[in-house]
């Protein structure tokens, strides 16, 4: 549908309708005298099937598309308690290798801590009612 292809066809046999129908080429009665009623009717019919073919591959694209918006949340979750636990484990051997600048550093104290997913989806709704 959404091809060069389809276009020239369309033209095509748009051209041939009317030539056809108005007696100019191929000396053929007509079968559908102007302002072609047939024609009108063929295409608003597949202008309803165009229509509905694009909203469901739109909606199909929007299904697709929240379904890879949830995985990319459950992944950056993943990651966020991996890079957590990472973090904790790297200032406990700091700890033991007597590292204390490093094991008591506030920005990764910080960092270290448990991130509660309510509460920053929270944060972003206030955010956003603000604007």
């Amino acid at each position: 549908m959404g091809s060069l292809t389809f276009v020239a066809f369309h033209v095509i046999l748009l051209l041939l309708w009317i030539t056809t129908n108005t007696g100019v080429t191929f000396h053929i009665k007509s079968f559908d005298p102007p302002p072609f009623p047939i024609l009108d009717l063929l295409l608003a019919f597949e202008s309803i099937l165009l229509a509905s073919f694009i909203l469901m591959r739109q909606s199909r694209i929007a299904r697709r598309s929240d379904e890879r918006n949830h995985l990319q949340l459950q992944l950056l979750l993943l990651m966020e308690k991996e890079l957590t636990a990472n973090l904790t484990l790297s200032r406990e051997i700091a700890n033991r290798f007597g590292l204390r600048n490093v094991a008591d550093d506030r920005e990764i104290d910080q960092l270290s801590e448990e991130t509660s997913v309510d509460q920053m989806a929270e944060s972003i709704r206030e955010r956003l009612s603000g604007e």
